[in-house]
């Protein structure tokens, strides 16, 4: 892990208390970015040089650490469609209280 990936991830605590009571990782990474671009971006720019596609590595690395986290409840796998307007799954993750 980059130590810029580790800095955006360390703001999972803050993203999560703001999200509603359910939310897909795809949600959950916009509201990351938008609340903390400059580490948003610096983690994406440092998997530069990865093969894979940089934005899908970033939401799956999110998504890990969403599926680690004390925070949340992973719940069912849903359809959803992407930030990029692909068909795609992800997991209804639910705040815990």
């Amino acid at each position: 892990m980059t130590r810029e990936l580790h800095c955006l991830l360390a703001r999972l605590d803050d993203v999560i208390a703001r999200m509603p009571d359910s939310f897909t990782t795809y949600e959950f990474a916009q509201k990351l970015a938008l609340q903390h671009q400059r580490e948003y971006f610096a983690a994406g720019h440092s998997l530069a040089d990865q093969e894979q596609s940089l934005l899908r590595l970033l939401h799956e690395k999110i998504a890990l650490a969403l599926a680690s986290h004390d925070g949340v409840i992973e719940g069912a796998l849903l359809p959803c469609v992407t930030p990029w307007g692909e068909r795609a799954t992800s997991p209804r993750w639910h705040r815990k209280h």
